[in-house]
């Protein structure tokens, strides 16, 4: 995927968002409930959104905070991958690529969360 922003998060978050938009499309039809999918492709979606949101925080903190929110909604998105993979009812269902992704983003987002609260503690020396 040719980068947008340069920005290391971003493109893998974008990248993990547009691989889980196509892996859904394959959902109908295979047997998985539609509530299910439902849940996955918001909670896998929406840590691309949070991140693309921070680039405008108000403040360090605020940053730190939309960030965390990203990190539930990617863990979130691996429960339902995992239970969407377990679940199906055709062998065609595989989750590699994407369980690959969410780890991606996940390790970023907590390496970079870290990053932030010790940035909040140099600034108040």
């Amino acid at each position: 995927m040719q980068s947008r922003d340069n920005n290391p998060l971003s493109e893998k978050s974008l990248e993990l968002g547009i691989e889980c938009v196509r892996f859904s499309r394959r959902l109908k039809n295979r047997g998985i409930e539609p509530s299910i999918a439902t849940q996955f492709i918001r909670s896998a979606t929406a840590p691309g959104a949070l991140i693309a949101e921070a680039k405008d925080s108000e403040s360090k903190a605020d940053m730190h905070h939309k960030f965390g929110i990203a990190l539930k909604e990617s863990r979130e998105a691996m429960y339902w991958s995992k239970l969407i993979e377990a679940t199906a009812t055709k062998s065609d269902i595989q989750t590699d690529v994407i369980i690959q992704l969410l780890n991606e983003v996940t390790a970023m987002l907590v390496a970079s969360r870290k990053t932030l609260k010790e940035s909040f503690r140099t600034s108040l020396r």
